[in-house]
């Protein structure tokens, strides 16, 4: 019997939905299957209430989450908002007697600190969120500021590090440190990589293959199967 796909989770980013990452799933190859995480108050969750603070925002999606992770593989993907939740789902994940996942991608994030900086963070989409959330109209400003509250309201408190390795994605030309990204080692008690790309805050829009590139090499190695195989198995 084949093994079960690798599942990747996605966590968009601030105004964001889902459905920024559905394109990369006709690149993808069948040992590994997307699963953008929707949040409440966007797109298919558009009628629920949005979410303001991030630690019962990662409390709700482990419960959603937990059947499919019982015994199932996994790795997590989250750009911005959706690196700073990555990080507590997964915190959450672990005191619920979850499995953690086979690795983090964070991208686009400082690591977890208070975070009153974070606002500005908000403004690299400019006076228009559409083009790059997909989500636009009159519920994209009240959705920006739920986002923003999730963000500045975010005060992780001293916790054990989790035991998955931590891949640290960024844009070169992003306006956060490289300090702020190297101290994602501190959540973390097995490895951490950085990983810099041409480019701004939403560096991975640009560069869409060599990023995804990157995440197949690090997940195949991670499930053991060989780089000439299924590693770059993208179809452009």
């Amino acid at each position: 019997m084949a093994p079960s796909p690798l599942r990747l989770i996605c966590l968009p980013f601030c105004g964001a939905s889902a459905q920024v990452y559905l394109r990369w799933q006709r690149h993808l190859p069948a040992w590994l299957q997307l699963h953008p995480l929707e949040l409440p108050g966007r797109g298919e969750r558009a009628q629920e209430p949005a979410q303001t603070d991030i630690a019962g925002l990662a409390r709700q999606l482990a419960r959603e989450l937990e059947p499919a992770l019982r015994h199932g593989d996994y790795a997590v993907f989250g750009h911005g908002l959706g690196a700073l939740l990555a990080c507590e789902l997964l915190h959450v994940l672990r005191a619920r007697g979850l499995p953690m996942p086979r690795c983090l991608f964070v991208s686009g994030a400082a690591a977890p600190t208070p975070r009153e900086e974070c606002g500005a963070s908000l403004f690299h989409l400019g006076h228009d969120p559409a083009p790059v959330t997909g989500i636009s109209g009159p519920m994209a400003l009240p959705l920006l500021r739920a986002d923003y509250l999730l963000c500045v309201g975010h005060r992780p408190r001293p916790r054990t590090p989790l035991a998955c390795p931590i891949h640290v994605l960024s844009g070169a030309d992003d306006r956060i440190t490289r300090a702020q990204l190297r101290a994602w080692g501190d959540e973390t008690s097995a490895t951490l990589e950085l990983r810099q790309f041409e480019g701004g805050h939403f560096y991975f829009h640009a560069l869409e293959a060599e990023v995804l590139g990157y995440l197949l090499d690090v997940l195949a190695a991670r499930v053991e199967r060989r780089r000439s195989g299924a590693g770059r198995a993208l179809s452009w």
